[in-house]
């Protein structure tokens, strides 16, 4: 859609024909530039800015989301063990008798970490969301 706007107006701006007219909106949106067509006018130039501008930030989206996918499926294979740990520890919930209790406590103590690295995964996974929410929101 941006490459048909930036056609259809770099076409009109600077009266060149649509075949020179896509082939620059291409080259300008994906960031590879060329010297073959260049604008001439300021209105021109201005959005050549802005389709510059506007293809690094769809490169910028396309690898953020794609990142944050591969994290959160991380994050999902992470909470999904632990969560079969804890699973585990609450059916044998009662210690054995002959269990020493310093192994009890580091026991315990291991949960209580599993248990903070669960809720510091739960919020890293907020904000990376957050923030593919406010990349997104940036596009023109």
């Amino acid at each position: 859609m941006l490459v048909c706007a930036s056609t259809l107006v770099f076409s009109h701006i600077e009266k060149r024909s649509f075949f020179d007219s896509i082939y620059w909106a291409i080259a300008a949106l994906s960031t590879v530039g060329s010297r073959d067509v260049v604008p001439h006018t300021t209105v021109g130039k201005l959005l050549l800015i802005f389709d510059a501008v506007s293809g690094i930030s769809i490169y910028v989206y396309l690898i953020v989301s794609w990142q944050a996918s591969i994290i959160e499926e991380r994050v999902r294979r992470k909470i999904s063990k632990e969560t079969h740990f804890v699973e585990l520890r609450n059916q044998q919930a009662t210690a054995p008798a002959n269990m020493p209790k310093h192994i009890e406590l580091k026991i315990n103590r291991g949960l209580y970490y599993v248990e903070q690295l669960r809720e510091g995964i739960r919020v890293l996974g907020d904000r990376i969301r957050q923030v593919i929410r406010d990349i997104a929101n940036l596009r023109p």
